[in-house]
């Protein structure tokens, strides 16, 4: 798990003290035209097919980590300080795979010419679909809170890095007061549509 944030932290080091050579003059992950209100156009819509890392544990049990490669497409609603996202997600957590749902607000709070970095926080419903003991918890859903951050890559394409850290808030199994908890760190490019 500390391997996993400093290799987290070494990518978002080198992301932030370079720039893509591929940025030109007027480029920008902020989109900064004047739309009337009410108009549809004010919206972004993009598409991010990413994969990643997870690893998840047992809170108040014996360490039982579920540990694996991570991957979905999620898209995001919205304009360029605050986005809506959704999406599919197939992900470990401790002993089963699950299919998840996340609904995350995505809220920028620091951008340069070509970079933008942003705060999530949400919730993600999990269902098993894999893996399963008698113990697991077959439905989830769990609090989610991370960073993020995009730089650009051309005019249409962004590439895209978050890592959340998440807790369930339901029960695991039969078990109360256990909750699954981890990390998640995804990564790939993000389409403008």
């Amino acid at each position: 798990m500390k391997q996993m944030l400093i290799a987290a932290g070494l990518v978002i080091t080198l992301l932030t003290t370079g720039q893509p050579v591929s940025a030109q003059e007027g480029q920008s992950t902020i989109k900064m035209d004047d739309v009337g209100e009410g108009q549809f156009t004010e919206y972004d819509l993009n598409l991010n097919p990413q994969l990643g890392y997870s690893s998840f544990e047992y809170s108040r049990r014996k360490p039982q980590t579920g540990q694996g490669l991570t991957g979905g497409l999620t898209v995001e609603l919205g304009q360029s300080l605050r986005k809506l996202e959704t999406g599919l997600i197939v992900m470990e957590m401790a002993e089963s795979r699950y299919l998840s749902i996340p609904m995350m607000a995505k809220l920028r709070v620091h951008a340069m010419r070509t970079q933008s970095w942003y705060a999530k926080v949400g919730f993600i419903s999990a269902f098993e679909v894999a893996g399963g003991t008698e113990s697991s918890t077959k439905f989830d859903i769990l609090g989610a809170l991370g960073v993020g951050g995009r730089v650009v890559v051309d005019r249409s394409k962004d590439f895209i890095i978050e890592a959340t850290y998440n807790r369930g808030l339901l029960p695991s199994g039969t078990d109360t007061g256990v909750y699954n908890q981890g990390f998640l760190i995804l990564a790939g490019l993000s389409f403008r549509i």
